[in-house]
């Protein structure tokens, strides 16, 4: 019946499977200092859609996030690889926001049918997604950075 779970910032590293099968889990804050989300971390938490803290993961491990809930999300700024099925059979899933291409094993979003690539003009991320037939969205710098909540500099 758990919801929601904070690991401590104090935490360099949290073990495979750790909330694997939680499906009432909505929402996980992450440990500033684990860079790598293990193999089913968090499979089968049907109703996971928000997970904070992450932006110093640099490894989304296989089966990672495998049918959870999410509707959208943010790929940490350093992400250096998503694994296989890390997104796989997430059915809600609908817009994945890279504003970088790390390095994707095959079949990260296996049978998640509805996923689309918000790349905010990224070349090499659109690329990426022609390549493995990922519909792309297609959006103006500008309204894709205020997406992510990353503020432009100001012009002098």
């Amino acid at each position: 019946s758990l919801k929601e779970i904070s690991f401590p910032d104090s935490l360099k590293e949290i073990g495979y499977e750790v909330c694997c099968s939680c499906k009432h889990l909505e929402k996980v804050k992450w440990s500033k200092s684990a860079p790598i989300i293990y193999s089913s971390a968090f499979h089968f938490c049907n109703e996971l859609k928000d997970i904070t803290d992450i932006d110093s993961v640099e490894q989304i491990s296989k089966n990672a996030f495998c049918k959870t809930g999410f509707t959208s999300f943010k790929i940490p700024p350093k992400l250096k690889r998503i694994l296989y099925f890390a997104f796989s059979d997430c059915h809600n899933l609908r817009v994945f926001k890279m504003t970088h291409l790390p390095e994707m094993y095959p079949d990260v979003f296996w049978n998640s049918e509805n996923v689309q690539i918000k790349c905010g003009g990224n070349e090499s991320v659109k690329e990426w997604a022609k390549t493995e037939h990922m519909p792309i969205v297609e959006s103006k710098l500008d309204e894709f950075l205020a997406d992510i909540d990353i503020k432009k500099p100001i012009a002098d």
